[in-house]
């Protein structure tokens, strides 16, 4: 019981590589930088990358389809009482709030 007190035991200290491993990862380094540069950049830190401006038109596409369809199943599924009140609470709120953190995220 003493020994759960104390608390985890710290991991041992990494390994450094040595001579033949240290060749052996630089090999595979330049490799990749040879078969994808732009992969090798990302990685590194080095890429500025930014979504394009078609990949963003297509995620409001799909944000104003994926709306739509649930008004469309709403008006035909649910009672009339119920229909109005959804709409307004999916048409008004719903696509501001995706908009909104949307905005927040960089993505619009």
């Amino acid at each position: 019981m003493a020994d759960e007190a104390a608390g985890p035991t710290p991991p041992e200290p990494a390994r450094p590589l040595d001579a033949r491993e240290r060749d052996a990862l630089a090999e595979i380094e330049a490799s990749t930088r040879q078969e994808d540069p732009e992969w090798s950049a990302l990685l590194a830190g080095e890429s500025t990358f930014r979504p394009s401006s078609r990949r963003t038109a297509a995620r409001i596409r799909n944000l104003a389809i994926q709306v739509a369809v649930v008004a469309v199943l709403a008006v035909v599924l649910m009672p009339s009482a119920w229909v109005g009140g959804l709409l307004v609470a999916v048409v008004m709120i719903g696509p501001v709030g995706a908009a909104l953190w949307a905005m927040r995220r960089g993505v619009l």
